[in-house]
């Protein structure tokens, strides 16, 4: 099973175009290759977009110019914020590709109340990734390309393990499924009454009976959140 770790950096907010790319593809957690590349653009670069990634216009001078095709071959594709870099890629670079979004998945584990906000880089503070980080040799500067598909890829590692997921059961909590919006339900919380508010995993431990009576009752009526809490048990 091969995974991916993409990310991109842009010109900024008005009409982007892509001015770095990184990847990290991995054959479950060790490294197959990585892959930092910068590109020409045919615009400026904003000042605002300088100052988060540092890469300027004369970096990118004499640069190819982006075509959509970067990746290697595979199977996940792992994203933060899925929707935005993926609009750069080129149709046959998703083409059988599972794109697992990480935001998407942290929107539905994590409590936001929690954790301040669902950032990339707070996650990784968050989750405890910075303790024994995956690919730190890659872990430098943020908002660079390279260094952010490895945050990515910590934060995913984190989020499994605390869930208790495979990468497909992960997959399948994002897709076909708009978690936008920033008052959506948090399913890794519980939100029935005797234990409202308190993460599953916490609640399984200490009330396992009361979450098997949940299960075997029917109480539980998003599918999602039964998957996530069967996987948890």
């Amino acid at each position: 099973m091969t995974i991916t770790y993409f990310d991109t950096e842009t010109t900024g907010l008005t009409a982007p175009e892509v001015i770095q790319a990184a990847y990290i593809s991995v054959d479950e957690y060790n490294i197959l290759e990585a892959k930092e590349e910068l590109f020409g653009c045919t615009k400026s670069i904003e000042w605002d977009a300088q100052g988060i990634h540092g890469i300027t216009n004369e970096m990118v001078q004499g640069k190819a110019l982006w075509t959509g095709e970067f990746l290697p071959y595979t199977e996940y594709l792992v994203i933060h914020n899925a929707s935005y870099d993926t609009k750069f890629l080129s149709s046959s670079q998703l083409e059988g590709v599972k794109v697992l979004c990480t935001l998407k998945l942290a929107r539905k584990l994590i409590d936001k109340n929690l954790s301040g906000s669902h950032k990339n880089s707070t996650l990784y503070y968050y989750l405890g990734c910075y303790k024994q980080p995956i690919y730190g040799q890659y872990l430098g500067k943020t908002h660079t390309a390279l260094s952010d598909c490895a945050m990515t890829a910590n934060i995913l590692y984190a989020m499994l393990k605390q869930f208790n997921l495979t990468i497909e059961q992960a997959y399948q909590l994002t897709i076909g499924d708009d978690t936008s919006e920033p008052n959506n339900i948090d399913i890794g919380i519980c939100p029935f009454k005797k234990w409202a508010g308190v993460p599953w995993t916490e609640v399984i431990q200490k009330d396992r009976d009361y979450v098997m009576w949940l299960l075997s009752g029917g109480k539980i009526q998003d599918g999602n959140v039964v998957s996530l809490v069967r996987g948890l048990l």
